[in-house]
């Protein structure tokens, strides 16, 4: 599966006596069942065969992430109306704090982190 710059997924519980693509190092284990965020991909190469090469947040960049590296994150299927009033919980924050700039940064971050676990389903 090739992944796109953006997406969120689950990293792995790395498997003890499983070979990953590009390896595994207690670095990369501290990231086992956090939600990363994939920054660049690319195309790389591991037993002779073409394979999709990713950098994610985690780690800043630093080490190479292969597809069985992730697990993708399942979604849960939000109703309009729950969508309405997430947006009405939104809005009314905004409207209430005096700091727009400050708010509107704490809104969007909730709002990314919600919405990433959501599929619309209307």
């Amino acid at each position: 599966m090739a992944y796109k710059i953006g997406n969120k997924l689950k990293v792995v519980n790395f498997e003890p006596n499983k070979i990953y693509p590009f390896g595994v190092n207690s670095e990369m284990k501290k990231c086992s069942g956090k939600i990363a965020t994939i920054t660049h991909v690319s195309k790389g190469h591991y037993d002779g065969n073409d394979i999709n090469k990713y950098t994610i947040d985690l780690d800043g960049g630093l080490f190479n992430w292969a597809d069985s590296m992730f697990e993708s994150t399942p979604k849960i299927k939000v109703s309009k109306k729950e969508l309405d009033t997430k947006k009405l919980k939104i809005i009314n924050e905004i409207n209430k704090n005096k700091d727009f700039k400050a708010c509107f940064k704490d809104v969007s971050k909730e709002v990314n982190e919600w919405s990433n676990e959501k599929v619309l389903n209307f």
